[in-house]
């Protein structure tokens, strides 16, 4: 007889380590079960349910059943008597294989006897558990062999015993098992892969520190969001030193290469093997081909396969037209296709497609690269249409890496090989090497086949002018290359007397929209905006997604010249076209950069951070290139709401994936934000430290950029107490006055005029004027209230940024209204104004304006006096309760009447 060797677990013996000797002492379990508490506590509610005879937890391989079941053990502690029962193919067909260690323990002979073995294991269990409670963990529950099972029956019927057992899904447990399932005695728990937000939850938990969104982002791709597949990535790319701390972030030094452990290969082989023969090669097929149409699977391998697969949630199937069948788990298709020999890809790929090549236009992007790669593992030659279709697919999917390999293997000969040049150097700029993508573009155009087409010749033109935007002191050449551009189209029109509509109405479209790139690039929005307006309100002859860019750019044109409210009505508009029209998703990323600018420079901060950090749990694979800047830009919204604690950990995050993968030269704006951040909560040596790093940033910006940078610089400077910086904000303030960028204008007087003077307060109210919004109105009052000394209107300026929920904003009209309140003898205003800076005080670091009467605010000692007083206790009640002196109640009651303004104990009802 096989008997299985396990033995009583103790809490300690049920724990084991993640990485132990491989660069992590982190406890095994936490890898799975640190973000699942939801699921952890009903396990544990089902068992300690007396109406349940235990708790069944299912998933597939690795996602973390063991581990749940050793944190419930873990739970239950030295109150219970815990044995594990350990099944395998070994034991499932030998007689007591899973209680092997419990026979051994009983008098010679009583093997023989099932009766004897019954009631000598419950004896045994009775005696080694004293009064204790005793819990079986059957793990893979499904190979529990039969007379095992009933030995676990009679003690889960007769209350010795509770169980909690582990398998891949219900139908797998023993029949007797899932009857107690169906008649409600056991209770059951599905884990499922980790969410995103999951799989950061536990990386920032195991590596001890913040995880940067790009990286929780890549390793959540690349493993799914199994737990086990996660755990053997982390040891990897940590002892790799790929995964590593940037200053206090852990981040990706380079995308994750895909490789599978041997630990991680054998569960996949596993898996595979378990599978009858046609799921196997149902894996394999979709391993290779990454998707296949549900009608074209159903019809090679029958529906009824595909079903139970897709029920045992091992493919899953989307809702396209063509309801594509894909591999729930990618990594899991990357596995197996790493060990299908070449004769075998061939077999499939000939399987599925035969001898002819797809078209591009039938398929969508993804299914397109994962023809082309499926078409390379096999060694069958790709045309070139094909491998130009791929590499403008892996461009639109953020793919730079795989465009470039797939345009070097166009050869210099083909039609195809100049336009694949124009998206290699596209592919070059997303990986920020400018340079690199301007010697790819001039090396296309001394090599270029003869007689190129004047659409390419635009095209070339426009994707230098967008390298050229990156190159430092180029951007200058823009306008004459775009001048020169448009001479050629024309004498184009002149020597050939007609020309394909169609072609000519692109060529102008690009150019155009070029040119106005260009415009708002360097700030000039009183060039681009009426050329904007026409092109989006006045389409006359031209195509949609032309008109919608032009929309789509008019939005922060509209934003940043003083129409905030047009520009969000605008957003609104577009966003609903867009939301209807699905092959215009390409837009949606220039459509939520511009709207978040609009929202954020109207004061809509709140609505900023639900998109960023939507964004941030929901795009994952986008994340890896743009998590550094989602991050950023979640930190710089909360900066410019005065939430400058809020704002380092996304800051600090952001700076850390930027300075190693940089984009756009926006790293800047982080620098500038963070600085910002600091000096809001009284930092000032970090503060000047990244106003230092914020300086030495090299490298071009688009106005924006610059911006952003320059206004958060200079508050960092203001709130530090630099007198140069009220210069700063209001030169950058009449420069933008000059251009016609009323909103920024409006912003950084509002930041310069602390305090200000007579001229700048009206300087404001001007500006006002041409603005749309309530930030506008906000600046107005500030701006009035100021200049008249007004506590009413400072009052009604504080409510009006309350609104806004702008914290410093309103600390700064309470400072005043405090000041201007006490001057004018108004003490109803006064006594008001005190209590919101007050309160005020005690969630800001720092107040960016002190009264100038020096009246301070409560101290804790004082507000606790006033609150007792406030319900209506006495002096003698209040000195008893805090235990001072009635005198020193009376003291404290004496500096509270007097900092907030009232006569009576009534008046403090409200204010404290």
């Amino acid at each position: 007889m096989v008997f299985n060797t396990a033995a009583v677990s103790t809490p300690s013996a049920a724990q084991g380590t993640a990485g132990t000797g491989r660069g992590t002492a982190a406890d095994r379990h936490n890898w799975s079960v640190l973000a699942r508490e939801t699921e952890k506590d009903l396990a544990k509610s089902i068992l300690n349910d007396p109406s349940k005879a235990g708790v069944v937890i299912t998933g597939d391989a690795g996602v973390g059943k063991s581990s749940m079941a050793g944190a419930l053990v873990t739970d239950l502690g030295a109150t219970h008597l815990v044995l594990h029962l350990r099944n395998s193919s070994a034991t499932a067909n030998t007689p007591y294989g899973g209680l092997g260690f419990l026979l051994a323990r009983l008098p010679r002979g009583s093997a023989d006897s099932p009766t004897a073995v019954l009631h000598g294991v419950a004896a045994l269990l009775k005696a080694d558990a004293g009064d204790r409670p005793v819990v079986l963990v059957v793990d893979n529950a499904g190979s529990l062999d039969e007379m095992s099972t009933g030995v676990v029956m009679h003690l889960l019927l007769t209350r010795s015993a509770k169980m909690v057992a582990l398998c891949q899904n219900t139908a797998d447990l023993p029949p007797d098992f899932h009857w107690l399932l169906q008649e409600g005695q056991l209770g059951s728990v599905t884990l499922h892969n980790l969410s995103l937000e999951q799989t950061k939850q536990v990386l920032s938990a195991i590596l001890g520190g913040p995880v940067s969104a790009g990286t929780a982002a890549g390793l959540h791709t690349a493993s799914g969001g199994n737990p086990f597949y996660l755990q053997s990535l982390v040891v990897r790319e940590q002892g790799g030193g790929n995964l590593a701390l940037k200053g206090s972030v852990w981040t990706l030094r380079e995308p994750i290469a895909q490789h599978n452990s041997g630990g991680v290969e054998e569960l996949f082989r596993g898996r595979w093997a378990r599978q009858a023969p046609e799921a196997r090669e149902v894996i394999e097929m979709l391993s290779l081909a990454r998707h296949v149409s549900l009608n074209e699977l159903a019809m090679l391998y029958g529906a009824d396969i595909v079903a139970d697969m897709e029920d045992e949630g091992t493919i899953v199937v989307d809702h396209s037209d063509r309801h594509w069948v894909s591999l729930r788990e990618p990594y899991f298709g990357d596995a197996v296709r790493g060990w299908l020999p070449t004769p075998r890809r061939r077999e499939l790929f000939a399987r599925l497609l035969g001898a002819a090549e797809l078209s591009p236009e039938t398929m969508s992007d993804r299914d397109l690269l994962g023809y082309v790669a499926w078409s390379q593992d096999c060694g069958v030659e790709v045309s070139p249409e094909l491998a130009l279709a791929a590499v403008e697919a892996a461009v639109r999917l953020l793919s730079p890496a795989l465009a470039i390999k797939h345009a070097e293997s166009i050869d210099a000969s083909a039609a195809e090989w100049f336009p694949a040049q124009l998206r290699r150097a596209e592919a070059l700029l997303l990986l920020e090497q400018p340079r690199e993508a301007l010697s790819v573009l001039d090396e296309a155009m001394v090599i270029r086949p003869t007689g190129l087409p004047d659409c390419d010749y635009v095209d070339y033109v426009v994707i230098r002018c967008r390298v050229l935007s990156w190159i430092p002191d180029s951007s200058e050449s823009i306008p004459a290359l775009l001048h020169n551009a448009r001479l050629r189209m024309a004498e184009c029109l002149d020597e050939a007397g007609t020309v394909d509509s169609g072609k000519l109405l692109h060529a102008r479209n690009a150019l155009e929209l070029a040119e106005l790139d260009y415009l708002c690039f360097v700030g000039d929005y009183a060039a681009a905006v009426p050329r904007l307006e026409r092109a989006y309100q006045e389409p006359g002859e031209t195509d949609e997604e032309f008109r919608l860019r032009c929309g789509i750019a008019l939005i922060g044109g509209w934003c940043i010249t003083g129409r905030e409210m047009d520009a969000l009505a605008l957003a609104a508009e577009i966003g609903a076209v867009l939301k209807d029209e699905p092959e215009l998703d390409q837009l949606y990323d220039e459509f939520l950069g511009q709207y978040f600018a609009a929202l954020m420079l109207t004061g809509r901060w709140q609505q900023c951070v639900a998109i960023l950090q939507n964004a941030l749990e929901d795009s994952a694979g986008r994340l890896q290139f743009f998590g550094g800047v989602a991050e950023m830009s979640l930190g710089l919204t909360y900066v410019y709401a005065g939430r400058g604690q809020q704002a380092l950990g996304p800051l600090l995050s952001g700076i850390a994936q930027l300075e190693l993968r940089p984009t756009r030269n926006i790293l800047i704006v982080a620098y500038a934000a963070t600085a910002f951040a600091y000096a809001q909560t009284g930092n000032h040596a970090q503060a000047y430290k990244y106003l230092e790093l914020m300086v030495a940033s090299p490298g071009p910006t688009s106005w924006q950029t610059q911006s952003a940078a320059s206004f958060c610089g200079a508050m960092a400077r203001r709130w530090l107490g630099d007198p140069a910086a009220k210069a700063r904000l209001l030169a950058s303030a009449r420069q933008d006055i000059d251009a016609g960028r009323w909103t920024t204008a409006g912003i950084s007087l509002l930041g310069a005029t602390v305090p200000g003077t007579e001229e700048e307060f009206r300087l404001i109210e001007e500006v006002a004027a041409h603005r749309q919004g309530p930030l506008a109105e906000l600046g107005r009052l500030v701006a009035l209230g100021s200049r008249t000394k007004k506590a009413k209107v400072l009052l009604e300026a504080g409510e009006a940024a309350r609104a806004l929920s702008l914290d410093a904003v309103e600390a700064r009209c309470m400072a005043l209204a405090v000041d201007y309140a006490r001057d004018a003898g108004d003490v109803a205003s006064a006594r008001v104004a005190q209590t919101r800076l007050d309160a005020l005080s005690r969630v800001m670091p720092a107040l960016p304006v002190a009264p100038r009467t020096g009246a301070p605010l409560l101290t804790a000692r004082e507000r606790q006096v006033a609150r007792l007083a406030g319900r209506g206790s006495s002096n003698k009640e209040i000195a008893a309760q805090i235990g001072v002196s009635i005198r020193t109640v009376e003291g404290h009651l004496y500096q509270v009447f007097t900092k907030l303004g009232v006569a009576s104990r009534s008046d403090l009802v409200d204010l404290v």
